[in-house]
């Protein structure tokens, strides 16, 4: 049990750090800022649908 434990918390920790170093390369090499720019845009209303 104490292996699937650690195991989980070592996952975890690896998404995070990995998910922050994604969020990083956004910001600093593609300057996507903390307002969205550079993202899509609807210029004609439309809603995008999930």
């Amino acid at each position: 049990m104490e292996v699937l434990v650690v195991a989980a918390i070592a996952g975890a920790a690896w998404s995070v750090s990995y998910t922050g170093h994604y969020g990083a390369t956004l910001v600093h090499l593609h300057g996507v800022g903390p307002q969205g720019n550079h993202l899509e845009t609807h210029e004609d209303g439309q809603e995008h649908e999930h």
